[in-house]
Formats: C-alpha cells, sequence, structure tokens
C-alpha cells in the first residue's frame, strides 16, 4: 500500500527545523512570543507550521515568516520530518525516506513503476513489462536494460518525481517500441488531461486546481554535457539539442512520443534522454522559465529541470549555447500569512548554481510580475514585467542563495498584503539582455522572508473618557458640558504586547466646517493595556460641540482610530461659565477603598451645589443614567443608589440652573461585595409524583417550598435537568407565602418555554399575589406579543399595571431565558430576555404584595388568571436587583455533546448517542484521509455523490448548537459551489455550511453559514462568512447558533472574520427534519469534493476558547473534549 500524501494543518507555515517532533507548546502566537521575549531568542509558532512555511515570534515582538517554493518539511507517523528524497527498500517497495508527496517506486516486476498519492487521491504508471530490480543511488533508482541499451531511472523530488529513459545507442534509439512508449495509467479519483502544449493534469472531480501535474516533457541528447557535478539525467546542458516529447491519452494509457528526428539524427550524440517530471500541484505556488526564442513554449516547472539560465546565450560566443536567446526565471509565492499586517522587512532569495564566469560578478535584477499562469511563455509575459525592485552583482557556480532586498521589494509586498491577495509572483533577468556576460543559472527553490508586525488595537470609546466630563459620549446630541479644560483618557492596547503611545486629536467648527483641528503629540511610551492622557489646550472654543478620539503607535505603526467604522468619536462642549460642581457624600458607601454592602442593595447618597443655583441633578452610575432629582436653590438632596457590580463603581453627578446650563461631573468612587445568591432557587428537577418543590436557600435562612397543583407533570425535559410541565388550564405551583418585599428591590429570573396554540392570549410564568392583583409577574402578553415583566399600580381592580417589555416578539415553542427586576432606588422596571434588555419602565410608586409566590398562573381582579401551557426550569428569586453581568452569567451553559465522530475506521457516534453515520455514493472512510498527523482516517469524498448521513436530525436548529469539522482542500479545492454540512427540513436545508466561489460579501469567494428562518424553499436565509480559504491544506471550520442571543458565528482555524463572520438579529429559524449530512446539501445538488474529518457536533453553543481547542491540530478523545 502507498500512504498518502501528509495532512497539513489548517494553519500550517513551513519551519526552517529539517527534523522535528509534533507541536507541544509552545503552539499560538502568544505562547511564541512570550516565550521569545523571555529567552531572547526566535521561537516557532508551532500553530502555522506547515511544509512550505515557518513562522517565528522574534524577542523584537515582530513575527518572521519563511516561505519556501517547494516543501522542506513534511509528516511522518505523527511527526515533522525534513524532506528527504534518499531512496530505500522497505516492504518490497522503494521509497524515499521522506517527501511530501507519498511515493512507491517498483522493487522489479511487473507492479507499477511508480504510484504517488496525496489526500487518497493516487496515480500510477507502469511499464509495459517486468521491470528488473533496481540499484538505489541516493534519490535515484535505475532499471537497467528496461530495453537493449535502454535504462529506466526513477529520481524522487520533494513533491514528485521525474522518470527518465536514458536511451545510449543509436541503435537502441531505432528500437520501434520507443516509438510510442505506452504506460498503463491508474488514477484513482482522478482525471488526467492534456493540454495544447502537452502539459498534463490530474484533478480531482469538482476540484478547481489540479491534484498532480507535469509540464510538457522533454528530450535531449549529451551533445553539450551539463556543469561538472549535474547528473545529466537531470536536465539538459545549455548546448545541448533538446525536443518537446508528444503525449498522448488513451483511457488508462499514457503514451509518450520521442522526436524521431531527435533520436536518430547523425549529429544526435548519445545518450539521449527523455524526462516527464511529475509533482503536486499548488495554486499560489509555481516557477517557470520563458525564452525568447521559444516565444510560444511553456517551460512551466522548468520543464522538469531542477536549474534553469537567465540571460543571454549565443552560440558564436559559447560553445554551450545551442541556439541563441534570452532566458528569464518566473517564481511565485504564497502571501497569505501577513494579509493586513505591516511588513517591516522583506527579503526574496534564489539559488544560482553557475555563473558564465565563476568568481566575476555580473548584475541580475529581481522583478515585480504579473500572475504566473502555468502556460507561461515568452510572448504571453512580455509584458508582465510591473516593477524593477532590486539588483545584485554576484557570480555564483556552487549553490548559493542571493539575498534581494530594499524599499522597492517591501512596497511591492505590503500593497499585495493590503489587497489580501493570495500570492505574487517575481521575475529574474540580467541586467543587460545583449550581453553573455550576465548568463547565470538558477534552482527550481527559491523563497522569500518577511518580519511583519500586527497592527495595534483600535481603542474601544468604552475604555476612553474625559475630566471633568466622565466617560465617553458618542451620540453628539448628548454631549456634556464641563466648566474645566478636560484631560482627556484612553486604554491603548497591542496585539504583540508592545509598548504603546497614544496620538489624540479634536475637532470642531471654527466657522469653515468641521474639521480636526488640534492633534496632540505622541504620549509617553508605557506597557499595553496601560491608560493614557493629555490635556486639551486652553484655546478650544466654548459653547461648541466638540469631538475628540485616539489612535495607537506601537513604535512602528499606526493602529486604526477609536472613531472608525463601526465605532465614533467621543463628544463633549466647553463652557467655563457652566455651574460648578455639586458634592457627593454617602456614609453607606463612602469612597474610602474598602468594600461595603453588596450588589443591588441600595444605598443613601447626599447631593448638593456649593454655588446655590442648581435646579435639578443628573445622576448617573457607572456610565448609565440612574435618575434625575428636582432641587430648589441647590439644596441637598438624599437619593438612593445601589451598586451594579462587585468592586468599584462610580457615581456621576451634574447639576443643571434654570437657564439648563449644566456642570462637569462630580465622580464619586466607591467600592460594593458581590450580590448574595438567591433568597429562592427553583431547580425543579424533582422527579414525576413529588409532592413539593424545594428550593435552595442562602445559609441559615428558612426552609422555602412550592407545591404543585392541579395539572402538572415533573420530570420533563428541562434546559438544565428536568423541568416542571404545566397543562395551561389547573397546574401551578404555590409558596406558603411571599417571598420578597415588592416595595423594595428584588428580581425575578426563569427559563421558559410556552407551548401555547393561541398566541393571542397571555399566559404568566412567575407571580406573587396581592389580594386583588399580582403585584409582580413574568409573563407573556398576547395582545403585544411579547415577553412582559409587570408590578401593579395597585392592589384594586382596574389598577393598571406598570410594564418592562421586550424590544422583539415572543418565540413560542423554544426554550427562553427571562430576567425581570425592580429597582428601587431609581423606580425602574426592566426585563432580559435571552439576557439582551428589553424596554424598561418607571414605577411611580409601589406597594408590598403579601401573597404567595406562584410558579405558572397569575392574579387578576381577584382571580387566578394566565394559567401557564409549557415548561419552567431553574426559577430564581431575589431581594435585590441583579448587578452587571449577573443575567448574563445564568445564560452560560453546560456543554452538551450530541455526537462526535472521529471517522478513523468507520461511521460510529464515539459518543455513545446513537447517531451512526451512513456512508453514500461513493463515499469511503480511508486510512489516508485523515487531518495533519494526528487522525488514523478520514471520510473521502468526491464532489459528485459521495456523502454519509445520519438518519435523525442531531441537532435541533431551533437551539443553540454548534457543529466543527476539519475539510480537506488538498486536492486544490472545489470549482464551484459546494456544501460540507446541513441539516435538512420537509422543504429545504435548515443550516449549511458552504465554500461559495463569490457572494457580495466574498468578492473573492470564501466558507458561509446559513441559516432558515422557515422550513420553506423561498423562506428568507440569515448567513454569515468568512474570507479565509486556503487550497491545498488542512482548515478547521465551526459553526455555532447561538439562539439565546440570536446569532450566528463561523469560525475558520478557530478565529473570526469580524466584519463578516458574526451575524446577530437571528430572531427566527426553522426545525430541521432530516439527518445530518456530512459533505452535500439535500436539496441544491452541491457535494464536497474532498475529504473532511474529526465533525463535533453540540446542543450548545461553544465559546472561542472551546473552539480554538478544538481546533489545535490533535485528535482528542472524545472525553477530553469540551
Amino acid at each position: 500500500m502507498v500512504a498518502s500524501l501528509a495532512q497539513i494543518p489548517a494553519l500550517a507555515r513551513p519551519a526552517p527545523a529539517l527534523a522535528e517532533d509534533r507541536p507541544a507548546t509552545p503552539f499560538t502566537d502568544a505562547q511564541a512570543l512570550a516565550a521569545a521575549r523571555k529567552s531572547g531568542k526566535p521561537v516557532e509558532v508551532l500553530s502555522r507550521r506547515g511544509e512550505t512555511r515557518t513562522v517565528r515570534a522574534l524577542p523584537t515582538g515582530r513575527f518572521e515568516v519563511t516561505q519556501h517554493l517547494r516543501p522542506v518539511r513534511t509528516v511522518q507517523n505523527g511527526r515533522w520530518v525534513g524532506v528527504d528524497t534518499t531512496l530505500k527498500l522497505v516492504n518490497g517497495k522503494v521509497v524515499p525516506t521522506a517527501t511530501s508527496a507519498r511515493m512507491a517506486f517498483s522493487a522489479g516486476g511487473d507492479a507499477p513503476m511508480v504510484r504517488m498519492a496525496r489526500a487518497s487521491r493516487e496515480l500510477s504508471l507502469t511499464w509495459p513489462g517486468k521491470l528488473p530490480q533496481p540499484v538505489l543511488d541516493g534519490d535515484t533508482a535505475t532499471y537497467r536494460s528496461v530495453l537493449p541499451d535502454v535504462d529506466l531511472r526513477l529520481r524522487a523530488e520533494p513533491d514528485g518525481f521525474a522518470h527518465v529513459l536514458v536511451i545510449k545507442t543509436p541503435q537502441a534509439a531505432r528500437d520501434p517500441r520507443l516509438a510510442e512508449l505506452k504506460l498503463k495509467l491508474g488514477a484513482s479519483g482522478l482525471s488526467v488531461s492534456a493540454d495544447a502544449a502537452g502539459g498534463l493534469r490530474a484533478t480531482a472531480p469538482a476540484s478547481r486546481g489540479a491534484v498532480f501535474e507535469a509540464p510538457a516533457p522533454v528530450m535531449w541528447d549529451s551533445s553539450h554535457p551539463p556543469a561538472a557535478g549535474h547528473d545529466p539525467a537531470d536536465g539538459p546542458g545549455e548546448g545541448a539539442r533538446t525536443a518537446q516529447v508528444g503525449v498522448k491519452l488513451n483511457r488508462g494509457e499514457l503514451a509518450l512520443r520521442p522526436d524521431r528526428d531527435l533520436l536518430t539524427a547523425p549529429t544526435t550524440r548519445y545518450p539521449v534522454y527523455v524526462d516527464p517530471t511529475w509533482t503536486a500541484s499548488s495554486l499560489d505556488a509555481g516557477w517557470a522559465m520563458v525564452s525568447s526564442t521559444f516565444r510560444n513554449r511553456s517551460y512551466y516547472k522548468f520543464a522538469g529541470n531542477p536549474t534553469e539560465g537567465v540571460g543571454r546565450c549565443r552560440p558564436a560566443l559559447d560553445d554551450d549555447c545551442a541556439v541563441p536567446q534570452k532566458k528569464r526565471l518566473l517564481y511565485e509565492l504564497p502571501l497569505t500569512t501577513v494579509a493586513n499586517a505591516q511588513i517591516q522587512s522583506a527579503e526574496f532569495i534564489g539559488y544560482e548554481t553557475h555563473a558564465r564566469e565563476c568568481g566575476v560578478p555580473a548584475p541580475v535584477q529581481l522583478w515585480h510580475t504579473r500572475a504566473l499562469e502555468p502556460d507561461a511563455t515568452w510572448r504571453s509575459t512580455a509584458n508582465g514585467w510591473l516593477k524593477h525592485l532590486a539588483t545584485r552583482d554576484v557570480a555564483y557556480c556552487s549553490r548559493v542563495g542571493v539575498e534581494f532586498g530594499g524599499t522597492d521589494l517591501l512596497a511591492v509586498v505590503q500593497a499585495a498584503a493590503d489587497r489580501g491577495d493570495p500570492s505574487i509572483t517575481f521575475g529574474l533577468r540580467a541586467a543587460d539582455e545583449n550581453s553573455v556576460a550576465g548568463w547565470k543559472r538558477f534552482a527550481s527553490d527559491a523563497y522569500l522572508r518577511l518580519v511583519y508586525n500586527r497592527l495595534p488595537d483600535r481603542p474601544d470609546p468604552a475604555g476612553m473618557s474625559t475630566f471633568p466630563g466622565g466617560p465617553c459620549v458618542t451620540d453628539s446630541d448628548a454631549a456634556p458640558w464641563m466648566t474645566g479644560i478636560p484631560i482627556l483618557y484612553a486604554h491603548l492596547t497591542d496585539p504583540d504586547g508592545d509598548r504603546v503611545q497614544g496620538e489624540f486629536r479634536a475637532a470642531w467648527d471654527d466657522g469653515t466646517g468641521f474639521d480636526v483641528r488640534w492633534t496632540s503629540s505622541l504620549t509617553g511610551a508605557t506597557s499595553s493595556g496601560s491608560r493614557v492622557s493629555v490635556t486639551l489646550p486652553g484655546t478650544i472654543p466654548q459653547k461648541k460641540p466638540i469631538a475628540w478620539s485616539v489612535r495607537t503607535w506601537d513604535g512602528t505603526a499606526w493602529g486604526p482610530w477609536s472613531h472608525a467604522e463601526p465605532q465614533a468619536g467621543c463628544h463633549f462642549v466647553y463652557d467655563p461659565t457652566s455651574p460648578v460642581p455639586p458634592t457627593v457624600t454617602s456614609t453607606d458607601y463612602p469612597d474610602d477603598g474598602k468594600e461595603h454592602d453588596g450588589v443591588g442593595r441600595a444605598g443613601t447618597f447626599t447631593i448638593a451645589d456649593p454655588g446655590g443655583i442648581a435646579v435639578r441633578y443628573e445622576i448617573e452610575v457607572n456610565g448609565r443614567h440612574a435618575r434625575t432629582v428636582a432641587t430648589t436653590d441647590g439644596a441637598p438632596r438624599q437619593v438612593l443608589l445601589a451598586p451594579v457590580r462587585s468592586g468599584t463603581n462610580q457615581v456621576y453627578v451634574r447639576s443643571f440652573t434654570r437657564a439648563n446650563q449644566g456642570s462637569a461631573s462630580t465622580i464619586h468612587m466607591f467600592r460594593a461585595r458581590a450580590g448574595t445568591p438567591p433568597k429562592a432557587h427553583f431547580g425543579l428537577d424533582e422527579p414525576a409524583g413529588s409532592a413539593t418543590v424545594t428550593a435552595a436557600t442562602r445559609p441559615g435562612e428558612p426552609a422555602i417550598s412550592a407545591t404543585p397543583q392541579g395539572g402538572v407533570t415533573l420530570g420533563a425535559d428541562g434546559q438544565e435537568g428536568t423541568a416542571m410541565r404545566l397543562d395551561g388550564a389547573t397546574g401551578h405551583a404555590q409558596t406558603a407565602g411571599p417571598l420578597v418585599d415588592t416595595t423594595k428591590s428584588f428580581a425575578i429570573s426563569a427559563w421558559v418555554r410556552p407551548t401555547a396554540t393561541d398566541p393571542a392570549k397571555s399566559y404568566v410564568a412567575v407571580s406573587q399575589a396581592g389580594t386583588r392583583q399580582s403585584g409582580l409577574s413574568l409573563r407573556y402578553d398576547g395582545e403585544s406579543r411579547k415577553w412582559v415583566f409587570a408590578m401593579a399600580k395597585a392592589d384594586a381592580d382596574g389598577a393598571g399595571r406598570f410594564e418592562a417589555t421586550s424590544k422583539d416578539p415572543a418565540r413560542l415553542g423554544r426554550w427562553t431565558h427571562l430576567a425581570g427586576m425592580y429597582n428601587e432606588a431609581t423606580g425602574k422596571l426592566e426585563i432580559f430576555v435571552n439576557g439582551e434588555p428589553g424596554e424598561a419602565a418607571t414605577v411611580d410608586a409601589a406597594w408590598n404584595a403579601t401573597g404567595p409566590l406562584y410558579l405558572g398562573r397569575g392574579m387578576d381582579e381577584g382571580t387566578m388568571a394566565g394559567q401557564w401551557p409549557g415548561d419552567l426550569d431553574d426559577v430564581r428569586v431575589f431581594d435585590r436587583f441583579l448587578g452587571d453581568g449577573e443575567v448574563a452569567g445564568m445564560l452560560v451553559r453546560p456543554t452538551v455533546r450530541a455526537a462526535r465522530w472521529k471517522l478513523n475506521t468507520d461511521g460510529t457516534d464515539d459518543t455513545g448517542n446513537g447517531h451512526t453515520l451512513t456512508l453514500a455514493g461513493g463515499a469511503t472512510i480511508d486510512p489516508n484521509s485523515g487531518f495533519w498527523w494526528a487522525s488514523a482516517g478520514g471520510l473521502l469524498l468526491n464532489g459528485t455523490d459521495a456523502y454519509a448521513h445520519t438518519a435523525a436530525p442531531v441537532v435541533d436548529t431551533t437551539r443553540s448548537f454548534t457543529i466543527t469539522t476539519w475539510a480537506s482542500t488538498m486536492g486544490g479545492g472545489p470549482t464551484g459551489n459546494a456544501t460540507l454540512l446541513s441539516q435538512p427540513g420537509e422543504h429545504t436545508d435548515v443550516f449549511a455550511l458552504r465554500y461559495v466561489t463569490q457572494s457580495p460579501e466574498l468578492p473573492f469567494g470564501g466558507w458561509r453559514f446559513e441559516l432558515a428562518e422557515a422550513d420553506a424553499a423561498d423562506a428568507p436565509r440569515k448567513h454569515a462568512s468568512h474570507f479565509d480559504y486556503s487550497p491545498y491544506y488542512w482548515i478547521h471550520l465551526a459553526v455555532v447558533y447561538d439562539a439565546l442571543r440570536g446569532e450566528m458565528r463561523l469560525y475558520v482555524n478557530g478565529n473570526l472574520d469580524q466584519s463578516r463572520s458574526v451575524t446577530r438579529d437571528v430572531l427566527t429559524t426553522a426545525a430541521s427534519t432530516g439527518g445530518l449530512q456530512i459533505g452535500r446539501s439535500a436539496f441544491n445538488g452541491e457535494y464536497w469534493p474532498d475529504a473532511m474529518d474529526d465533525v463535533w457536533a453540540y446542543q450548545s453553543a461553544l465559546t472561542e476558547e472551546q473552539i480554538r481547542f478544538l481546533s489545535g491540530g490533535l485528535e482528542l478523545e472524545t472525553p477530553d473534549g469540551p
């Protein structure tokens, strides 16, 4: 058996070290950077290692990428090892020690003379007859006398092989079997075609690139052998006679037709060599020579030669030149690593192997050219030499790297990176193409070395403020007024941890228009994450709107301005005639640096105006408006305020005069303890038939329970554990008495799933009764079709209610988290739906409802009403309001694995949940299709009819879910749109993960995660997209639907594309009814054309950290995963 091409990590970038173990730490950019700074030495970023690419973190805080043209390493037996083309006999086959394309040469007999595989796509060639045992010499196997005086030589290359016929005598050349040499061609999973020039391409179905390719084969004689030290079988000498070899493809057969004139001409010198060369393909890498004499002939990949000439050769002056011609060389190299980075240095290195006069330097030029095409010729590239970048005066007659650098090279690479170009092409040509003095030879391998800096982060307005004034206000209509020249503050960060400096600027209208009028000098350098500040000049205008922003300098590059979209600038108005700031004091929460009371507990604050002219005080807590308090002539006022977070809280107070002149803000800072646990927490996990449901209470406090009555079923499926199911008629549960004083602060939360068939009716999930009305109720309102948290205005018939309502209509039939709270200090009544705040209300006066707490019904005019139809779970009752982050904390759900398929040997669900995969079409579990080095197998697909599926849905698409997979583009990637994952309904794919060649948000193609709002062919769809697509790699993809936040996210290699891959306001999704499809869409005919591996499915929304853990490149055991 022949092993396939090594599987490469999706983020892989090759490294200079050539014998390496599997990755350990440091694995990520951040880990490598920290290690480099600590050690003072470069440290490789192992997550970016690949066959042709190395990324290293430097002690300076920069990164260095070395991008080779050809592989320098590969993976064997779970280890990175350096490329080694030395042949050896293993298990009856001749194999190279370590190459990127897995190969086996014949050890003699009638087996194929060569087999080469990549991602389980295999190409084989068989000699028309039995082969003798080969003689092995380094990278070459010689099969002697396969025909009389004809040897066959097979040579291993880093990414392919060459098979060379050595025709030793004129008599051998006249053998009729050489007129057309027919080789049996095997192409498993491949289709082989020839172009007009004789080049060969082996492509996988539905893939856009070739898996293997061979330039048009050539032959040459020995009239001018190559330079000393070069094997004549590796390529022709400059003066050798050459000719192209005819190629013909029949079904299952490759016929080579050597040029009869060259074979038999009296001037031919023997041996004659016939050389087709096959290599693994790459869309973004290649090399070529073009000749002025053979203007329409392509020498892509140097026509199989390891070196080629550059410059001019003339027979009259050089015996090694058969015909006068000029030669130029082209090299295309990938450039994906440095997109959106500042490139600080750039070097192109090519290897010179020969000069016309050793030791006598002659100039050779490096150019930026148009993109290289496989059919490149002198004619087609004549106008593609865009810019001369650098010149080197060198002359080497052994393999020596020639380095090109300079500002012009740096500029073109930076421009390509800014455009997001996947590759860049360079050309070599002699400085004087009319002189033979510049004649040289260069090798087929080259590399590009770049040092780059990640740009500083954009400052967040949430970390910007003024003193006086307070937090950044991005709404110009709400700009604060201040009496003093403000100090501007901003927190600055850099992804590389560089020391940072800030540059501030301010804009106003000076009568000629609103524009930037002042820019600060750089602030002092400080560590990333620090706060910097500047004071505006005293010349800023008075009583005019002023906007300000800031950007970060990391010592070499600017980050974006804080006001860059989608953010906005900060605003204020300077007025020195404004009232003086008020005073603020509190004995409950003093500004003494110590912790007091706790979140949600109100304390008394005294506010006064020293100027004695204020008519009102405007109060904010932690940047949010809390209340407005009237006063007369600046008299002191006592107000109740409560901390909304543990630790430091800030109260901002401004005073206003009768003329509506506002003072600058006074800031009162205090510290608060964390909020107390719920007074009662009903988990509702009791088994069916239980007579009571018991709440968890605080230590030392009395037990609390509720009694189920009527149509109640316990033990139903819950959001966490089990739930209480109510029949909507008589079912409810009630406590013996009240749990909260409704005149004081309180909060209620619950998971709810209403199954109502009549959405026009109202239903109550939780309430606390008075005598005639519910003092509080958490409910669904049938009139508005929204969620409501209500407090009755009075315990009387017809009193009406204060109502906080959800912003969006309620979604019935699915789990929703509701939280309602009342803040006695502000009178504010709030509701949160799945963590998102709704429309608040203000309670003018509260009364105390002294009746029991009800689960599943309310009270209206003395009668029980609003019986809840459906499920309730995890009900919590607080005798305080909830602080920042507490509602969000209730939404953190356990990670629920729905299924996991390793795909190493079969489609078994490794979680034990029974979601077995069935293979269909041409799908197979292939031992050579596992991702990276880590997996023993994978699912091999063909792009036409192959896929795998489960019998039933794996995830409920109306609830949060996550699905991750590794996907191979080792075959070059799809030629058109292709679907990797989907789960259908009756009429459409409810969700799908697709590759698209083009869309409005992906003009150059990329990944797309789609969710249907209904199970209908024409249903509207939401989508999230990601541009990070790479051919010839393994790529990790993850789709997340967060039903609670109404958000869908698409991760590629553990990362979001912030501008496209997060979509919010996903309010409605359809329920899927069909099984999970891996490798196809059940409706649009799209199939994935390559391998997929290691699929995880969760009935929960994974975090970014969890996604990155799964994308780390290791095949985890299922219990070790999230």
